[in-house]
This record gives structure tokens, sequence and C-alpha cells, in this order.
């Protein structure tokens, strides 16, 4: 590893080769990791062509990165570089939604939410929050909200709700990133409630 380049948003890493045994290179893949997982390397990209020891690798806001490389010829995967050098990126609002929203009940009188909960690495900012939103599917009537904390958290549950209702979900995460609360809405989740839960 020669050294780094870090940006706002990408990093530029260059690195020597030191030696092909005999084999010549035939791709290079670049591995990171982050403060939120240290002792995870995961790639950031592969194939990179063997002509070049240059290249330039997308981050996420508001992680600290390092980076290292490793060659390969037809026998195999080299031993990784040596990482670099930290990079660490600014904040930035969301950039994405929780995946797999949805809403059903679990018995005849409640309302149950859930979604995949994102990681760290996807927060963009501190102070991470869903916020949930919820009402029955009526034009006019007004939106309760939830306020959830727990970025690990997947679900809520609603209680006391009446059965055979219809009701319609919506959703947004949220950060607090220098004092200023950004927002992300994700897509509407509509549901049918039965007796049987379904």
């Amino acid at each position: 590893m020669v050294g780094i380049q870090c940006n706002n948003r990408d990093a530029a890493i260059e690195w020597t080769p030191s030696g092909d045994n005999r084999a010549p290179i035939l791709t290079y893949t670049i591995q990171f990791n982050t403060s939120f997982t240290p002792d995870s390397w995961e790639v950031s990209f592969e194939n990179v062509p063997a002509t070049e020891t240059r290249f330039k690798v997308e981050m996420s806001p508001w992680s600290n990165y390092t980076f290292r490389v490793i060659a390969r010829n037809k026998i195999g995967p080299s031993l990784p570089s040596d990482h670099s050098s930290m990079c660490t990126t600014p904040p930035d609002v969301p950039n994405k939604n929780p995946d797999n929203v949805e809403g059903r009940g679990t018995s005849p009188t409640n309302l149950v939410v859930t979604w995949n909960p994102m990681p760290e690495i996807e927060h963009n900012g501190r102070n991470f929050h869903y916020r949930v939103y919820w009402r029955r599917d009526i034009p006019g009537e007004d939106w309760n909200i939830e306020m959830i904390s727990d970025w690990r958290q997947s679900s809520i549950l609603i209680p006391n709700q009446p059965t055979f209702k219809r009701y319609r979900i919506k959703g947004k995460v949220i950060d607090f990133n220098w004092f200023q609360m950004r927002d992300s809405v994700f897509p509407h989740v509509y549901f049918s409630r039965s007796s049987g839960g379904v």
C-alpha cells in the first residue's frame, strides 16, 4: 500500500505490486473495514485490472474506513497488503430506507409494523431514529406517530385496535446532523386486518 487520498464520499487508493511468484497477476481486490465492524473485512471492489495500481472506491457518510489490497493470479489470492491510513467521511442525510416494511395483525386487536433494521453503516449520522406513522384508512383521519430510537429494533406493536379495519402505514428514517432533523420517507404499506391475524 503506497497511499490513500480521502475525499468526502470516495477514496483513491494507490499500491505497488510486490511480486507475482512467476505467475502474472490477473486482478486485484480492494477490501475495507469500518469502525462499526473493525474485525470484519468486506469487498469494496473486485476484479480491478492488473494494469491498475490506483483505484477510486466509494464510501458511505459518517464512517471511518481503512482499506487493503489483495492480488490474484492463476494460483490464487495473495496475502492482504498492510491496511491504509483511516479515511473519515462527514455525515449526511440517510440515503435509503428500511427494507421489507410490512403491517399485519398477530391478534384480532393489534397492529404490528415490521421492517429490517438498518446497520450503522447506513445511518449516515448520529442519533438515528425510525419514525412510524399509522392511521385508519379513512380520508381526513389524523396520523398517529411512534418514534423509535433503537436502530436494532425491527417492529412495533400497536394494541387495542378495532377488528376488520384497514390501515395505512408510512414512515421515515431520521438522523440529527449538526443539530438539524433530516428525514426520508419510505413507501406506504396498506394493511387489512382480520380476526385471524392475517
